[in-house]
């Protein structure tokens, strides 16, 4: 009787328990950057701390990043009003970081609820690979000047908005100027809708109502920028790269960039010298996780194959199938881009949104499988992923605490407003 009043209980408040579930997991992997934010402050962060300074006593009115064409200030004008109530801290210009990451998490499972029709606790299990990433992705997230956090939120808003697409893009032009990872969610925008309606005249229509909307936005924030503290400068790189170049970085895409985003190394805060350093490699337990994973998505990719063209063309009919495809083509767009147009390193700050399409890959097996075993086997595969990234992340608070207590780091936010610094330039 009890274990049947139990579960009435959990039916009847499903909702409520992922939800909150989300929170706490988000919670736990940001708040240790949260309270000891002053660890892991580099300089770059810091000039967008020194740009919220500069904003809250009214010195200074910054668009981008103090001698940037690009790098768009929000997160500083986000963090102003709360140095203006609260003083100038790490912690208060880490708390806009830790609400958008609390926003895109809740957002990306209604998503999955509303959009693609799964029940709560199946959307949660696909949204774990954001919700406790690695150690690494963890990090980008509460990171201000990498711009992680901003694109998943403006890549799910654009998806919202959809169907207004002048509105969308302007949206969609602030999130460019941030980082231009956004304009991947507008191309596979684009792309499901040609799939869909195979309509060249609707396709070219979208495409100039979409262009339309991001050029007015850009251009706004670039008549604003002129006008603005600090503007002028760097500007996004221009890369030219050699063939060789790109079929290394196919190779350090799946070697390196994937294992340290998802999880499949170990990841620990160490102190160095001058500043906290990351260790991360493979274990035995990782790596026979990342081989389950690789089978499981081959006989995903074949039953997929199977179902031939007609199969295909109904999966394009079925707009519960929409959202975890738009997902997965950002996470293809994402490794296109890596390889043609990213500098030649191993540097996961440009590839931060691949995780979506693993979000995507699980959700499209949850509609589309029909074979209980491989579902089984893909959950065990990522609570196995989850499970050793919360230790990991758990750790990150025993090491960080280690090194506030050491002292290895300066608080460099504290050492530029001493010094009463106007602008910082790095190298």
């Amino acid at each position: 009787m009890l274990m049947t009043q139990l579960k009435n209980w959990f039916s009847r408040h499903s909702l409520i328990l992922v939800y909150v579930a989300v929170a706490a997991l988000i919670l736990f992997r940001t708040l240790p950057y949260e309270i000891f934010g002053r660890e892991v402050l580099d300089s770059d962060e810091a000039i967008f701390a020194l740009m919220a300074k500069h904003l809250s006593v009214g010195k200074a009115f910054p668009i981008f990043a103090y001698h940037q064409k690009y790098l768009f200030g929000q997160i500083s004008w986000l963090a102003a009003p709360l140095f203006v109530l609260f003083g100038p801290s790490v912690a208060m210009y880490r708390l806009p970081l830790l609400l958008m990451n609390l926003g895109v998490g809740l957002l990306l499972v209604f998503l999955l609820r509303r959009e693609s029709r799964l029940k709560a606790v199946d959307a949660w299990i696909c949204a774990l690979w954001f919700l406790i990433p690695s150690v690494r992705s963890a990090r980008g997230f509460t990171n201000g000047c990498d711009g992680a956090i901003e694109p998943y939120f403006y890549l799910l808003v654009i998806w919202m908005l959809r169907k207004r697409p002048l509105l969308a893009g302007v949206i969609a032009g602030v999130g460019i100027a941030t980082r231009p990872f956004v304009f991947y969610g507008v191309t596979a925008i684009l792309i499901l809708e040609l799939a869909r309606n195979k309509n060249i005249k609707a396709f070219v229509r979208e495409c100039v109502i979409w262009g339309t909307g991001i050029a007015l936005s850009i251009a706004a924030i670039q008549v604003a920028a002129q006008y603005s503290t600090g503007y002028g400068g760097g500007n996004a790189p221009l890369l030219h790269k050699s063939i060789r170049h790109m079929f290394e970085d196919v190779r350090g895409f799946f070697a390196e960039i994937i294992p340290q985003t998802v999880g499949l190394e170990t990841q620990r805060w160490f102190p160095t010298p001058g500043s906290p350093g990351m260790d991360n490699h493979w274990n035995v337990f990782t790596l026979a996780l990342a081989l389950v994973g690789a089978f499981l998505f081959c006989v995903l990719l074949r039953s997929l194959w199977k179902k031939g063209r007609p199969g295909l063309e109904a999966l394009a009919a079925d707009e519960t199938l929409h959202f975890p495809a738009y997902l997965v083509l950002i996470s293809f767009l994402t490794f296109i881009a890596y390889v043609v147009l990213s500098p030649p390193s191993d540097d996961i700050r440009y590839t931060f949104t691949l995780i979506l399409g693993f979000v995507g890959i699980y959700a499209l097996q949850r509609r589309l499988g029909k074979s209980s075993w491989l579902w089984y086997g893909s959950l065990g595969f990522v609570l196995g992923i989850s499970a050793s990234n919360l230790w990991m992340n758990g750790r990150s608070w025993f090491d960080l605490a280690e090194i506030d207590r050491a002292g290895h780091v300066t608080n460099l936010l504290d050492y530029l407003r001493k010094n009463h610094a106007v602008a910082v330039r790095s190298a």
